[in-house]
């Protein structure tokens, strides 16, 4: 820090850096000083990794001539990743940001990217392309060398004039892919791995989020709820209702009860209403206010299947089966 910023002339670096580092905490997420020096060297330098000759007096000076809109580059991704639902618990990788907001920063429209009309169907793209970023673990190890890679993407020559090809009206996420050399494909191993992620797990929101991609994550705090309550998997519960042997290994299993296969989105409102009742209970409740059909394409939920917790197995095997058609079709 002290080589990269010992150039600046007009600014405290220091105070500069710390106080980015705070407002993109009261957005909700934490990060380093060495992201912001990263950011910056990807933003420019041909090599990102951490060197001391990749901090020279005249980038310094480039630094600091930059900073505002580096800043708020910074500040504006984070608060696009917010509005996208995650949280920095869920957000597993900082490094995959960093991509976003060369985007951002070199086409010029950080300021309005996240909440203006005109970007919406771009939006649902780097949205896309996040949680698939997030699900494959694309950014590991050796993170820089993939960084420098998918840039390719953008320009071929970080250092000359064309930073962003003049070929990417919008956000590029097919190129991006195109020059990951790891294995991004979504076959049924990779399939079954994601259905059976449990509901506290850092990757349950992505999953829940790719699932119910019309909600309004910016303005409503949502909560992952158990469509048949958790509370109910219980041997008393068993005995009550005469779960057959054959069916008890699913019954009690936390690789089908508390995972996404039992596993929705709802809003915390329709969620504290929620609470405890049963699957059937709460879904006569809300079809008094809209279609029984609509809910249950909404709910991610079979027709025809029970709702009954006696006929868990069979709804969680259904939907199971819904759910994997939906992610092939959406991460395909």
């Amino acid at each position: 820090m002290s080589i990269a910023i010992s150039n600046w002339k007009n600014k405290d670096a220091r105070k500069e850096i710390h106080a980015l580092v705070d407002r993109v905490q009261e957005i909700g997420f934490s990060i380093s000083k060495d992201f912001i020096f990263k950011t910056y060297l990807y933003l420019y330098s041909k090599d990102i990794r951490f060197k001391v000759t990749n901090f020279s007096s005249e980038n310094a000076h480039n630094f600091e001539q930059d900073w505002e809109k580096i800043r708020d580059t910074i500040i504006s991704c984070f608060e696009l990743i917010r509005g996208f639902g995650y949280t920095d618990f869920s957000l597993t990788s900082k490094n995959a940001v960093i991509p976003i907001i060369y985007f951002l920063y070199h086409k010029n429209i950080y300021p309005d990217y996240p909440v203006t009309t005109r970007f919406k169907e771009d939006r649902e793209t780097v949205k896309k392309w996040l949680h698939i970023m997030t699900l494959k673990r694309v950014f590991g190890s050796h993170s820089d060398n993939l960084l420098s890679q998918i840039r390719k993407a953008f320009t071929s020559d970080v250092t000359s004039e064309d930073k962003i090809k003049p070929n990417t009206p919008s956000f590029p996420a097919d190129a991006l892919n195109d020059q990951i050399k790891g294995d991004i494909s979504v076959g049924d191993d990779f399939l079954e791995e994601l259905l059976i992620t449990q509901k506290d797990d850092r990757y349950a929101f992505s999953i829940l989020a790719l699932l119910y991609p019309r909600l309004d994550y910016r303005n409503n705090d949502f909560h992952k709820d158990h469509l048949h309550p958790i509370s109910g998997f219980t041997k008393i519960m068993s005995q009550n209702l005469a779960i057959p042997l054959a069916d008890q290994g699913i019954f009690f299993s936390r690789e089908w009860n508390n995972s996404i296969i039992n596993l929705q989105m709802l809003d915390s409102n329709e969620n504290m209403s929620k609470q405890d009742k049963s699957l059937a209970e709460w879904f006569d409740q809300e079809t008094t206010k809209q279609d029984p059909h609509l809910l249950r394409q909404r709910c991610i939920i079979p027709n025809e299947v029970s709702l009954e917790f006696k006929d868990f197995v069979v709804f969680a095997k259904n939907r199971k089966i819904e759910l994997k058609k939906r992610l092939k079709a959406i991460l395909g």
